[in-house]
């Protein structure tokens, strides 16, 4: 696939579904203006009505909104493959919701997937 991270985000949804059903159901992707055609102005248009309905750059790839073992309610999770690092508007995404009692993980595989899950939910 061309973009591994969604590769990987996609594995990570099918996983849920059937190893982790119950937290499944507390998992929501966050919507990040894919392109959704080879036409640049089809693409500027679309990048400009997702900004008018609040999509907004730096916001986590995925989210759970159910209590962990720590007593948070929300974890944010970062998806990024290889060696990619965060932009700037991720990073202060990040302090923004830890500054707000989340959890935030950077997570680069499905084993990390499955820890964060281990650790935070059983």
């Amino acid at each position: 696939m061309k973009h591994p991270e969604t590769s990987l985000q996609i594995s990570i949804i099918e996983l849920l579904s059937w190893k982790y059903p119950d937290i499944s159901k507390c998992c929501y992707a966050v919507n990040h203006g894919i392109k959704y055609s080879d036409n640049a102005k089809v693409n500027i248009i679309r990048a400009m009505f997702q900004k008018k309905i609040g999509v907004r750059r730096g916001i986590s790839d995925l989210f759970i909104l159910k209590k962990t073992k720590q007593g948070q309610s929300v974890v944010w999770i970062e998806l990024k493959a290889g060696k990619n690092k965060q932009s700037g508007e991720q990073n202060n995404f990040e302090q923004l919701s830890k500054d707000a009692g989340c959890l935030y993980y950077i997570c680069r595989s499905i084993d990390e997937f499955c820890k964060i899950i281990e650790d935070n939910y059983r």
